[in-house]
């Protein structure tokens, strides 16, 4: 994961996608105009604006508002396009991505004006860089189509090679590696045509980050040498770090600390030397991470702490999160448990902060409908106070009217008061026994307003879970779709099959998680269908359905259950909780592996047990399994993906049929779940 987020680095550091091209032309191409008016008083404003650190934004952002106002008051859209896109460079350098998005946004607009395709491309790319630092993936892809749109009718090949560097970016991102490898090779295609040696070498360090995470270390760790020996040659100093930072990382997976420690300490050599905080920070967190796999404790400690130190700076959440982690862990080994508390919580801090940043898009979204449901709650609370105050008038006038008709007649009935005071006592007590009732009846209310908030509470959450895991196959659909639709003539057959296949994996993922959550909105209306059930019989029932996927991966499954074990169950919701567990199982499960299906009676329940011999999980994987987190369900053994629905509704069907689900883990050793269930005797 590390390499992931130094990937992302390197693209934007260098060139904004593996190019020195745009490391020359960056300036060049973006400030075209700026530089034709070198001598007057906007260069000038917008020199000094850019000497200014992020510490200094307001002293920086009184230059640039000087200069924007100088470009329209010579009503020049060139010129306020060029104090845009400065702006824009100033807080995407500085790491702040939403507000550079905002001004290269405004930017491309006057750029669309102006006719200025290329710059307009680059710009594109851009934007699509910060959102993807945003966690906004959807939103770069589609940048990124626009800027290759661009490209291709302007038969830019190098423009070209950028956008798919990107590309595969995004689905090296996705763990999709065979697809981000397609990409890379695609754009080290164009690159060694336009004989573009950055460019090659750029792409030799993408294609083995995605072979090394893909788990081929020998081959990556060439591909990591071809683009070193171009990078010195090239003397690029910055891309050399890099390397010799994911060669150390792919040490610290092969657990070869001692040469990992090697590499590390070349690229922090080269890091300081060109004053790249990011890389240091990263080599840091990198080095702490080895000191506690070696039980260096106190090292790790000093070493998290200066990479924190760096990482706060350059307000990187990622490493942060990883550090507080690194920290906390640290501690707890020491013994020091007060203080790795509070490492604790400040990585679950700062970690509901990097969700709630990648959800805003999503928030945004449900907030025009939460509003306008405020909006409906609101007519309606003016609605009844209008009908209250009618009805307190009309009962002030009928009260008036029955004093008056009191006073008038109260002479003529003084002999029944005796009559009626008796029959007050009778309506006494008749209002106490309802007012008893209403109490009863105010007291069910209050449970089931109970029960609806605890359904809409799950509800909200399974909203979520769609607009999260939905927004990618979607966007991935419509983003390929839209690139076939344009340029449909010109890809050849190899790159429509590839989109083709995209577009296909994307519709079976949506689909997959558009079925769990029907299985899940059926089981909140359907009405418990409980019967005598035969464990074996059903147990073999649903095992037949996953054969298929058992047999793909050499898995075999071994079944030792009573076959008189019967079980009160509803049948459909028993069939999906083994379906999930043993499909789980097999996901999870290496090739050759062995997956052995128990159950054992215990007083009034039957406990039954999955066990694999797979991956396994850890302890912070367990505490949350079987929780409504959309981020934590990971790659099976086989790169398959999941949406972490499965376990949650198998937890709720086990708990409606009365019995307890759990589930008991080592990492890399395998998996237990176990759940119990009444017996039917």
């Amino acid at each position: 994961m590390k390499k992931y987020f130094l990937f992302l680095i390197i693209i934007g550091f260098s060139s904004l996608v593996l190019g020195q091209d745009i490391l020359n032309t960056k300036e060049e191409e973006l400030n075209v105009t700026i530089n034709s008016f070198s001598n007057n008083e906007i260069a000038s404003l917008l020199k000094k604006a850019n000497s200014y650190s992020i510490k200094h934004l307001d002293s920086a952002t009184l230059y640039f508002d000087k200069a924007t106002a100088l470009a329209y008051s010579v009503d020049s859209k060139a010129q306020l396009a060029e104090v845009l896109l400065s702006e824009a460079k100033f807080y995407h350098n500085r790491y702040h991505y939403i507000e550079a998005i905002k001004y290269f946004e405004k930017a491309s607009l006057l750029l669309v004006e102006l006719k200025d395709n290329k710059k307009l491309a680059l710009v594109n790319i851009y934007m699509g860089s910060d959102y993807e630092y945003s966690y906004s993936e959807d939103k770069a892809f589609k940048s990124y189509l626009r800027a290759l749109n661009i490209y291709s009718k302007i038969k830019d090949e190098i423009g070209i090679a950028k956008v798919y560097s990107r590309i595969g970016n995004i689905y090296y991102k996705k763990k999709n590696y065979t697809i981000s490898v397609d990409y890379f090779n695609k754009a080290l295609e164009l690159y060694k045509k336009n004989n573009d040696q950055n460019g090659v070498a750029y792409c030799y360090t993408s294609i083995a980050n995605s072979i090394t995470d893909g788990g081929n270390f020998d081959k990556g760790l060439d591909f990591y040498t071809k683009s070193n020996e171009i990078l010195i040659s090239l003397k690029d100093d910055y891309g050399v770090a890099v390397n010799y930072n994911n060669i150390g990382d792919t040490y610290i997976i092969l657990k070869e600390y001692d040469r990992a420690l090697e590499y590390f300490a070349k690229s922090l050599s080269i890091s300081q030397r060109i004053h790249n905080q990011a890389m240091i920070a990263l080599i840091y967190l990198n080095v702490a991470t080895i000191k506690y796999e070696q039980n260096n404790f106190i090292e790790a400690i000093n070493y998290a702490n200066k990479s924190q130190e760096l990482s706060i700076a350059i307000d990187d959440l990622y490493y942060q999160n990883i550090n507080l982690l690194t920290l906390s862990k640290a501690y707890e080994k020491l013994k020091n448990f007060k203080t790795a508390l509070k490492y604790k919580n400040q990585y679950i801090e700062v970690k509901e902060k990097m969700l709630s940043d990648s959800n805003d898009g999503t928030i945004q979204l449900f907030q025009q409908l939460i509003d306008h449901e405020k909006k409906l709650v609101t007519i309606n609370d003016l609605t009844i106070k209008n009908e209250n105050t009618e009805l307190k008038l009309q009962s002030k006038k009928r009260l008036n009217y029955f004093f008056v008709f009191i006073f008038s007649v109260s002479i003529g009935f003084i002999a029944f008061l005796i009559i009626q005071q008796t029959a007050k006592k009778k309506s006494y007590k008749l209002l106490a026994a309802k007012s008893e009732q209403i109490s009863v009846m105010n007291d069910e209310i209050l449970l089931q307003r109970d029960h609806l908030k605890a359904l809409n509470s799950a509800k909200d959450k399974f909203f979520k879970i769609l607009a999260h895991d939905l927004k990618n196959p979607l966007s991935s659909i419509e983003g390929l779709t839209e690139l076939m639709i344009d340029d449909g003539t010109s890809l050849d057959k190899n790159e429509k099959m590839l989109f083709l296949r995209s577009i296909n994996e994307a519709a079976r993922k949506a689909s997959a998680i558009l079925n769990e959550l029907f299985i899940w909105a059926i089981s909140q209306e359907t009405i418990l269908k409980t019967k005598s059930i035969l464990l074996l019989n059903l147990l073999t029932d649903e095992i037949k359905l996953l054969e298929i996927q058992a047999l793909h991966k050499k898995v075999s499954i071994i079944i030792n259950v009573d076959k008189n074990t019967c079980v009160a169950a509803d049948e459909n919701m028993l069939g999906t909780v083994l379906r999930n567990l043993i499909s789980n199982a097999i996901k999870y499960s290496t090739s050759n592996g062995e997956i052995a299906v128990t159950s054992i009676a215990k007083n009034d329940f039957v406990e039954v047990t999955i066990k694999d011999e797979g991956i396994g999980m850890s302890q912070t994987e367990i505490e949350n399994i079987f929780t409504a987190d959309f981020n934590k369900s990971k790659i099976g053994t086989g790169n398959e993906e999941g949406n972490g629905l499965g376990l949650v509704l198998c937890k709720e069907f086990i708990e409606k049929l009365g019995g307890k689900i759990w589930v008991q883990s080592i990492a890399k050793k395998g998996s237990e779940f176990k759940f119990t269930l009444p017996i039917n005797v």
